[in-house]
C-alpha cells in the first residue's frame, strides 16, 4: 500500500511538473506569435507611411 501511495505521489508530482512546463512552453509560443504579429503590423504601417 505505501509503495503504491509513493508511486502515486511521484506520478502526480511528475504530471504537475509536466503541466507547468507545457504551460510555460505554450505561453512563450503565444508571446512569440503576438510579438511577430505586432512586428508585421508595424512594418505594414511603416510601409504605408513611406509610400504616401
Amino acid at each position: 500500500m505505501s509503495i503504491l501511495e509513493g508511486m502515486e505521489k511521484a506520478l502526480f508530482s511528475f504530471l504537475n511538473f509536466l503541466s507547468d512546463k507545457i504551460v510555460t512552453i505554450k505561453f512563450s509560443l503565444v508571446t512569440e506569435q503576438s510579438f511577430s504579429i505586432v512586428r508585421i503590423e508595424s512594418e505594414k504601417g511603416v510601409k504605408s507611411l513611406s509610400s504616401s
